[in-house]
């Protein structure tokens, strides 16, 4: 096992900064914010404990793609403490549009015109940890009957949740091509002729 031990002048700037941007690399297990404030005449201290301790937590919230159980242990000089923590994905930023277990946003799906299929559609946060969203299914549901309306060859005929992703049935009503849009998220979706 190796460290890096980078040293900053001020308890504010490695923070949130250089934490997050080491946090950000993908090159650690963990980051370990170290510092020491001197207590003087002024308040000085505390505003520089209150922002360092914010953007701590901050970097805490935004580990990248660490979000899940993690093991952390603290030597100081013979004495060793552990504690398990539970990292929780930051907010949802994007939609995934998958088809049997193959991300397909961004991308053009062939589907047969006789059959009905399923996409299912979840919530990342921006480093690409599954955020759950119970009411991402919900929204979906809403907007059925204009997206009915509306779409020629695609007919949504139902939503369930499975907890953590929406998932959608469709059915053709024709052959052709359209782009089906969720939340931001889009896949164009050829409808062949079934064999």
């Amino acid at each position: 096992m190796s460290a890096l031990c980078p040293h900053y002048a001020g308890s504010v700037e490695p923070s949130f900064a250089v934490a997050k941007r080491l946090a950000a690399s993908g090159e650690f297990d963990a980051v370990v914010c170290l510092g020491a404030v001197i207590r003087g005449s002024t308040t000085h201290y505390d505003y520089v404990c209150n922002q360092s301790s914010a953007g701590i937590a901050r970097v805490d919230i935004t580990l990248g793609k660490q979000a899940g159980p993690a093991l952390l242990t603290a030597t100081v000089d013979s004495v060793q403490k552990q504690t398990a923590v539970l990292v929780e994905p930051a907010a949802p930023v994007s939609v995934v549009i998958e088809r049997d277990g193959m991300r397909v946003d961004g991308s053009t799906m062939a589907v047969p015109a006789n059959a009905a299929f399923v996409i299912r559609v979840s919530a990342q946060d921006a480093y690409g940890n599954a955020v759950g969203t119970a009411d991402l299914a919900r929204m979906i549901q809403k907007m059925r009957s204009r997206y009915n309306q509306q779409s020629q060859l695609l007919k949504m005929i139902g939503v369930e949740s499975d907890g953590a992703a929406a998932l959608v049935t469709f059915k053709p009503t024709g052959v052709g091509q359209a782009d089906l849009s969720i939340a931001g998220a889009t896949v164009s979706v050829n409808v062949v002729s079934g064999r």
